[in-house]
């Protein structure tokens, strides 16, 4: 038996809930390909086995380990879905119905059929260090390369100029952006560009009014120190 899992509680680029099993000289372009990929981000496990017959028996699902479900009796569990995807012409062929099935049958939403736009994100060009002037002479080049969206990122809240405190206080620091978010989408808007705010509401700083207000909204198990 050859496997990967994650038990980490979510998927990630560093454990893809994704399986591919090719025959001997298959290449991007030719032979024979199967995927399995896991409808799900939790932990996981994927498996390939040889069996003594000469064939290969392939799994993937929740990952066993640390894993139960107490049905009392009339309940149902229901594992989460795999797709399983055969190509006949190698890996691209394989990839490409991969993402076809992806888009056809489990996006959603006005995007499943039109084009993205070209976004810039603000962050690698200003970090925490920005105003208003600066963001927008930004968004003037972007404009000039053609660029749809410009995403606001991380340090527009207020008192957000390093990692150390703010998430969870989602007001805008008019010290940055002096007529707020909605000016500034104005002004983006004039310049020809949608805007995108980024926001992490999955995460909290002790050091914010929101924890302080409510400390007990945030996760924790109980016994346990918090881990920020």
């Amino acid at each position: 038996v050859q496997s990967f899992d994650s038990k980490r509680g979510m998927s990630g680029h560093m454990h893809t809930p994704c399986l591919t099993l090719c025959e001997k000289g298959a290449s991007q372009e030719n032979g024979q390909a199967y995927g399995m990929m896991l409808v799900y981000s939790g932990s996981f496990r994927c498996f390939a086995e040889g069996t003594d017959t000469g064939t290969t028996r392939a799994g993937i699902g929740i990952n066993p380990f640390g894993f139960d479900w107490l049905l009392q009796p009339g309940e149902a569990f229901q594992t989460p879905e795999a797709i399983c995807v055969h190509s006949g012409g190698g890996l691209t062929q394989l990839s490409q119905r991969f993402h076809r099935v992806l888009r056809e049958r489990l996006c959603r939403g006005v995007w499943r059929d039109r084009e993205r736009p070209v976004l810039i994100n603000s962050w690698e060009a200003c970090y925490f260090t920005f105003d208003e002037k600066k963001l927008l002479e930004l968004a003037v080049a972007a404009k000039k390369a053609d660029i749809d969206l410009f995403v606001l990122d991380d340090g527009w809240f207020k008192g957000r100029n390093d990692t150390s405190s703010s998430l969870g206080d989602w007001v805008a620091d008019t010290s940055k952006l002096p007529d707020g978010l909605p000016g500034l989408c104005k002004k983006l808007n004039l310049l020809g560009l949608e805007m995108g705010l980024w926001v992490e509401p999955e995460a909290i700083s002790p050091d914010s009014d929101l924890y302080r207000a409510h400390p007990d909204w945030a996760f924790t198990i109980k016994g346990r120190e918090p881990l920020e």
